[in-house]
């Protein structure tokens, strides 16, 4: 009878995993591989099956759409009807030190015509460039990664989407702050994650986040994966921009300002509803907003193992809040 089970309740699912049905919230499970990079080896078809039992809707993994236990684990996500949402390595490359093509961005004080159009920074302190790129150079290096992502995700039914720099903009906002106040980071760090302009408010300097830079690597990335013709959409997720009461919740610490606020956060949003794309050659720049948008809301997460957190103590109801 338990060989039977699990082809009983795929024919009890939907015929194609890579969409929820109209109106309902699916309920996902994140991080199944606990961020393992960039392998999904350790999840088997019995954990998904088990997570289906529990009433779960997919499941979210960080991983290489190209590796043999993506793959995988996107067949068993299919053949018992769960989504797979990915935030595929191929994407998430750009942001990582160790990869050829992590952190490089665009240098808003070059044209896009010029020489210097891409930089990368010079480690640990961001504190001068290292190297330099043009946009055709650049714009040739994204597109060949997104073609592979492409051809790595093509026959995958289970993918409902893939995500692009989680929480982008809260990492983004920080690192313009520190990049304004701190005696340790230079002039360039506010350029990471390259998703937003650098433009600051008028009012108080801080940044305004009004605008997803069109000529920078995220809207690039999302772009040239549209234009490969798949039918998986791209998005993010928007992490919370709220700087916390500390004296209400004390076990959040935080740097002053850099969280922001639920305002910071409504320019994120229509920054990125608003989104543009222009390309190498300079051409009009053509909207490019994604579908959808995710944002982080958990009805309950395990606390890091650095916070000091009791159930029912205020850190932990603000978690679960």
């Amino acid at each position: 009878m338990k060989l039977v089970l699990p082809l009983m309740l795929a024919a009890s699912m939907l015929a194609s995993a890579g969409e929820p049905p109209d109106n309902t919230i699916p309920v996902l499970g994140i991080r199944i591989n606990r961020n393992l990079y960039p392998e999904l080896a350790g999840v088997t078809l019995g954990h998904i099956i088990t997570l289906s039992w529990r009433h779960f809707d997919g499941v979210d993994a960080w991983g290489w759409a190209s590796d043999t236990s993506t793959t995988n684990a996107a067949g068993s996500c299919d053949s018992i009807g769960l989504l797979l949402v990915l935030l595929p390595a191929e994407m998430g490359s750009f942001i990582e030190p160790s990869e050829p093509n992590g952190l490089w961005f665009r240098w808003s004080e070059q044209d896009l015509e010029d020489d210097s159009a891409f930089v990368h920074p010079a480690l640990p302190y961001w504190d001068g460039l290292d190297s330099a790129r043009i946009a055709g150079a650049m714009w040739d290096t994204v597109q060949t990664r997104m073609n592979d992502l492409d051809d790595a995700s093509e026959g995958q039914p289970a993918y409902w989407f893939f995500g692009l720099w989680d929480e982008a903009n809260t990492n983004q906002r920080a690192h313009m702050v520190m990049a304004d106040t701190s005696a340790q980071y230079g002039e360039y760090y506010g350029y990471f994650p390259d998703m937003f302009t650098q433009a600051r408010s008028r009012v108080d300097g801080t940044p305004a986040m009004e605008e997803v830079d069109p000529e920078g690597v995220f809207s690039w990335l999302k772009s040239a994966f549209d234009n490969t013709g798949t039918s998986i959409p791209v998005t993010t997720t928007i992490g919370t921009l709220l700087t916390y009461d500390t004296l209400r919740y004390p076990a959040l610490d935080t740097i002053p300002h850099a969280n922001g606020t639920l305002a910071d956060m409504g320019r994120c949003v229509r920054a990125i509803r608003d989104m543009t794309f222009l390309g190498p050659s300079g051409s009009q720049g053509a909207l490019d907003a994604p579908d959808l948008i995710c944002f982080d809301r958990y009805p309950f997460r395990q606390v890091d193992i650095h916070v000091e957190s009791h159930m029912g103590d205020t850190c932990w109801i603000y978690l679960v809040d």
